[in-house]
């Protein structure tokens, strides 16, 4: 645990603001929203690969388009097949 993070436990503050943590919200099969992303390494219409703190971040799935996008903030939808965070962040 980083000096950081050990300070945000112990302020009791929230550490997906502070610590800037992926949110990410899966509404059913066809919409999902991503706070906290760095940036879009891939974009098709059947996969979408996103760099986050944490790894990254990929979505598959079919007409896969982006509804909303701004700096740390990402809505998508269309029907997902797949949804997995891992590896390394980019």
């Amino acid at each position: 645990m980083s000096k950081k993070e050990k300070m945000v436990r112990a302020l009791g503050l929230p550490e997906d603001v502070i610590l800037r943590v992926p949110q990410i919200e899966l509404t059913g099969r066809g919409h999902l929203r991503l706070d906290h992303y760095r940036s879009i390494l891939e974009f098709q219409e059947n996969r979408l690969v996103v760099s986050t703190s944490q790894g990254v971040f990929t979505i598959e799935g079919e007409k896969i388009h982006i509804c909303f996008a701004k700096e740390g903030e990402l809505d998508v939808e269309g029907h997902f097949t797949s949804v997995r965070l891992g590896g390394d962040s980019a």
